[in-house]
């Protein structure tokens, strides 16, 4: 998915997952997507380790952005 319709689409089932708790077919659903990105941020909404070293430069650093999309996630919690 290349247009920014497929990417949306992406993250919000991976943010679905993620607050359902089924964190392992949160990071599943993105491994294809067309931007690496996209995989680290469904990790960081499960709160999983990420499966290689992070090839995106977050502004925050990777550990400010992890807990800031893992609190999206606890914040939606039933």
């Amino acid at each position: 998915m290349n247009d920014l319709a497929g990417l949306r689409q992406l993250l919000a089932l991976a943010f679905h997952q993620a607050v359902q708790t089924s964190r392992a077919s949160t990071t599943t659903s993105v491994a294809d997507a067309d931007h690496a990105s996209c995989a680290e941020i469904a990790a960081f909404m499960a709160d999983l380790p990420l499966s290689v070293g992070s090839g995106a430069l977050w502004v925050s650093g990777e550990e400010h952005t992890r807990q800031q999309w893992h609190g999206l996630v606890l914040a939606r919690w039933p």
